[in-house]
């Protein structure tokens, strides 16, 4: 009887542990992401979406839906898969209107903050460069995807908007401009150190 107990009680602990840790593959794909080894994160992610026992999860889909949008700034990747964007767009907008998509993306705030930059400066380059196609098909995926979402600041990030001035042509406005150059300046003369 004492045995059953015993047995019984190891169980439940073993299931209590188990029930609250991590998954391996989902802490594999947040480190691949932060690595920057997109290639691999949307190889991985596809095939977590492949396997059925992570069906409960978003996470696979966002982070496939963040790494096609990273591959779709190099513009021979983009080439050979044409549909990136819009897939990466359909992806993103399944977590985001899912019941525990809030959730997930409030917990990768500053990850999805700092993409929402990355892709602005990609979309002011294309803009830039006369890639009038491109940054038409960037802006509307970009304004779509991230619709309705708070922007963070991100220490040391500086944030880039693309607008036209009256002669049409566009620029990059950096925010704290004077604070950067300022800070330039007080370093000009100073001799380089090796470490």
């Amino acid at each position: 009887m004492n045995t059953k107990k015993y047995l019984t009680v190891i169980s439940f602990i073993t299931l209590c542990f188990t029930a609250g840790a991590q998954v391996k593959q989902f802490d594999q794909l947040e480190m691949l992401f932060a690595q920057q080894h997109y290639k691999r994160v949307y190889r991985k992610a596809n095939n977590l979406l492949d396997k059925p026992e992570f069906d409960y999860s978003m996470m696979p889909k966002y982070y496939k839906s963040i790494s096609l949008l990273q591959l779709a700034q190099n513009r021979y990747w983009l080439k050979r898969h044409p549909n990136a964007l819009d897939e990466a767009k359909e992806l993103f907008l399944e977590v985001k209107h899912s019941p525990v998509g809030e959730n997930l993306l409030n917990a990768h705030m500053y990850e999805v903050t700092w993409l929402k930059n990355d892709l602005k400066t990609w979309a002011s380059d294309l803009k830039r460069m006369g890639f009038d196609d491109e940054f038409s098909a960037a802006e509307r995926v970009i304004g779509i995807i991230f619709d309705g979402m708070p922007d963070i600041e991100i220490p040391g990030e500086i944030s880039t908007d693309v607008f036209t001035d009256n002669t049409g042509t566009s620029e990059n406005v950096s925010g704290n401009r004077n604070e950067i150059i300022a800070a330039a300046k007080e370093h000009l003369g100073v001799p380089y150190v090796w470490a």
